[in-house]
């Protein structure tokens, strides 16, 4: 194994906002414990001493998430960087990101992500009225301009940070005023991630139904291709993705692997789960406090892959198949049928042409990036 990711959840679920379509919160209401709290020093030395240790490897990726990971405080990330310095017998290269609502970030925190190379995911869900409409407090007061002085922290650190928004319909059918803000704002490097439904796959307010997918989709490429068009270079994971399909190259992006991988999720009391999207009883691989990290691939970690290999045959028939590739386990149907299947079609239907124009001139645009 040359390079190794594992996202830690210091906090637990705990988060300091109520957001109405948290994906985790459904999960936590969804397993017999709820919240594991605060990371304890054991359990953070355990992480370390066994993903630092693994054969061969290069490069070690670690993310924090939650909840909110920030609310353990900055004295755990100090203490976390320099314990993975002293136990970094083997000079493994190790990357850190943590995804964010950036409502607690202060300049001594922010100095810190600088100081040492933090990735800075934020979750912001594009203007004030589409954002505040579900991202809340826990006292449902809107948080909108805290996530913005917390981007303007980043900024005035020259932290490198990337904007995460997750499409509720609100945001589909504000997708056009919602890209002139990030790019008026120079954000730059955006992620866009349709919302989850609840396990029980009720439908509520914020619900993206395959129809507003599909227009957001094409309004959003149709800005997008004419920025790089006009070499004006702006980062949209999903299309680039797509277009590392086009050229043969392995897609970052989990959801175009075609298959689940194991993403080493560790909760705060050490249990592992193989994704944030299934951090479910269910899907427990072990305890990262008793198991080694061979042991945490073993059967059922197997069968979690395996399960998401399981592919509809209107998939693999699908002329399309090798850029859609299935899509995400957590967005499929009972036999197997991604809920977005007609949204990808209509898309590449449209698009496809435009996607192979923008593999051949992309490369070039980057290097002079």
């Amino acid at each position: 194994m040359k390079s190794a990711s594992i996202l830690i959840k210091p906090a637990s679920g705990l988060c300091n906002l109520n957001c109405k379509y948290c994906f985790y919160k459904d999960e936590m209401s969804n397993r017999k414990t709820n919240s594991y709290g605060f990371i304890n020093k054991t359990t953070t030395s355990n992480i370390l001493d066994k993903f630092l240790n693994i054969k061969d490897l290069t490069n070690l990726t670690i993310a924090f998430q939650g909840g909110e990971p920030t609310l353990i405080g900055l004295d755990y990330y100090k203490e976390f960087v320099k314990l993975a310095n002293d136990k970094n017998f083997n000079n493994v290269n190790i990357y850190y990101t943590i995804q964010t609502n950036a409502t607690l970030l202060n300049e001594e925190f922010v100095k810190f992500f600088s100081e040492n190379n933090f990735l800075v995911g934020v979750s912001l869900d594009g203007i004030k009225n589409t954002n505040d409409l579900y991202r809340l407090d826990n006292n449902n007061k809107p948080v909108y301009d805290s996530i913005l002085n917390g981007i303007n922290l980043l900024k005035k650190y020259n932290v490198s940070f990337n904007i995460l928004t997750v499409i509720t319909k609100d945001v589909s059918k504000n997708i056009n005023t919602i890209y002139k803000f990030y790019k008026d704002n120079n954000f730059k490097y955006t992620q866009y991630i349709p919302v989850l439904n609840k396990f029980n796959n009720s439908m509520c307010s914020y619900s993206l139904t395959p129809h507003d997918y599909t227009i957001f989709l094409q309004k959003l490429f149709d800005l997008y291709y004419k920025d790089i068009i006009n070499n004006n270079y702006v980062y949209n994971r999903y299309f680039e993705n797509l277009i590392c399909l086009i050229l043969n190259i392995n897609p970052e992006d989990c959801s175009l692997n075609g298959h689940c991988s194991i993403q080493f999720v560790i909760e705060a009391n050490g249990n592992v789960y193989p994704c944030d999207f299934y951090c479910l009883d269910k899907y427990l691989l072990g305890n990262i406090n008793t198991n080694t990290v061979e042991e945490l691939l073993k059967e059922k970690a197997i069968d979690f892959i395996k399960e998401s290999s399981n592919l509809n045959t209107k998939c693999t028939t699908c002329k399309y198949f090798k850029l859609c590739r299935s899509g995400c386990k957590r967005y499929k149907d009972g036999i197997n049928r991604n809920y977005y299947c007609s949204s990808f079609i209509k898309f590449f239907d449209m698009n496809l042409d435009r996607l192979i124009e923008l593999s051949r001139i992309l490369p070039q645009i980057k290097r002079n990036v």
